[in-house]
């Protein structure tokens, strides 16, 4: 039986976590708004055979009880880190208690990132019907794959299973009456059920990969989430997936290795939430109640910075064709611009200096990777202005104007050599945290 002391305790440790993580308190106050609204709608719902119009609060229901799992388990990290570090432990067990932190942390941002995508494609397709055929796909997939497993394993293929699946697939036609099929980016391969190839019908991978629906959701993402998310598949996804699952050589090698903060990764995880609860807000059509209205400008507040660094991150808009710039604060010109099929931008350029790999003159760069050093008009006007007086002025072509040009801006790089990190005030790379 619990002590009044052992409660106070108790009541103590949940005190100084709220006090460390106001953020992660918050996402729990924005969690029980939410989970008020979908208790009601679903008060006179059998969840062993939901109706189909409360199939979104249904869907939500999952998407919150998933999020404050994780938000459950952050707290608790939070109480266990204060205790941790307010007793004395031996020196080695600190040596394995960030990187137990870190393949934690990216266990739930693994989580999330799945959450947040799933909950702002269904913007696309927010009505009762196409959460019901999605979670039938859902249902059926997961059966055909017990199914398989069992045949496989004890090679046996149970004529319930059969029934079942039978049963799912008359659902699954029924409900695509109702729907357009052609909007379900939720399934790899958009196709009416009764169109499908038997083989088809026995796919276990139905369902859209995270690859798949993480494309699709690009051009939905504001500012903020594509910073928390990692701006790409591979830094969002991928190398969460990486961190969990096994390798070589651990979860990085030793040179990459970082202290993991905690109480940054916990911010982080938080924000991640709320960005989660805010579709999920919009998907349940919240956006005029008044506590919502509160949350939202708190979320919001940074929605400028947001941009302005996204942009910089993934275009680095202040760079032209003709400009110099820094690559691993080797100087280079951009000679041509590309634009993705994302809006992302990367850099042809030149190296004027020593290149990084000697062999290598000539590169194409991804936007983060480098930074404006000189705009080549300025450049351009300074030289100008020095020649103007020359008696050869009027004889100087393109090409030797362009040299000379070049030929100032090398000269600007190696007179900075060491002071090049103080020219630009620390803020090269301009890569996200």
């Amino acid at each position: 039986m619990e002590t009044q002391e052992s409660k106070e305790k108790s009541f103590q440790a949940l005190h100084d976590a709220w006090e460390r993580q106001p953020l992660l308190k918050l996402a729990f106050e924005v969690y029980n708004e939410l989970h008020k609204v979908v208790l009601a709608s679903l008060k006179d719902d059998d969840k062993n055979n939901p109706s189909l119009q409360n199939a979104r609060e249904r869907f939500v229901e999952g998407i919150l009880q998933q999020t404050v799992n994780a938000l459950f388990y952050l707290l608790k990290d939070c109480i266990s880190d204060l205790d941790t570090r307010a007793k004395e432990k031996p020196a080695d067990l600190f040596e394995f208690y960030e990187p137990a932190n870190e393949v934690h942390f990216s266990l739930w941002k693994r989580k999330f990132i799945e959450l947040l995508v799933d909950t702002k494609l269904f913007s696309l397709t927010n009505e009762h019907t196409y959460y019901h055929h999605y979670a039938l796909i859902h249902e059926y997939q997961m059966k055909l794959g017990i199914k398989k497993d069992e045949a496989e394993f004890y090679s046996s293929s149970s004529k319930w299973w059969d029934h079942n699946l039978r049963e799912i697939e008359t659902r699954i036609i029924e409900a695509e009456e109702t729907i357009d099929i052609a909007k379900c980016w939720y399934l790899r391969n958009p196709k009416p059920w009764k169109d499908l190839a038997p083989k088809e019908k026995n796919s276990i991978r139905m369902l859209n990969s995270l690859k798949g629906k993480y494309t699709k959701a690009h051009r939905l993402l504001s500012a903020k989430e594509h910073l928390i998310t990692g701006l790409t598949y591979y830094v969002g996804y991928g190398q969460t997936s990486q961190d969990i699952h096994t390798g070589p050589y651990g979860i990085e090698s030793e040179n990459d290795k970082k202290p993991t903060n905690f109480d940054a990764s916990i911010n982080v995880l938080s924000m991640f939430a709320m960005y989660i609860f805010d579709n999920t807000i919009s998907l349940l059509k919240l956006d005029d109640e008044q506590w919502v209205r509160k949350f939202r400008s708190y979320v919001g507040s940074k929605e400028k910075q947001d941009i302005e660094r996204f942009s910089n991150f993934t275009i680095n808009p202040e760079i032209e064709v003709g400009d110099f710039v820094l690559v691993k604060w080797q100087l280079a010109q951009v000679r041509n611009i590309i634009q993705s099929d994302f809006g992302y931008r990367s850099f042809e350029i030149t190296f004027l200096s020593k290149p990084i790999i000697p062999e290598i003159l000539d590169d194409i760069v991804p936007a983060p990777y480098l930074a404006l050093f000189l705009k080549r008009s300025d450049v351009a006007n300074g030289v100008s202005e020095e020649i103007a007086g020359s008696p050869i002025y009027g004889n100087f072509t393109d090409e030797a104007l362009n040299n000379a040009i070049a030929q100032s801006a090398v000269l600007i790089h190696a007179k900075l050599g060491a002071n090049l990190k103080d020219f630009l005030a620390g803020k090269y790379p301009p890569q996200p945290n």
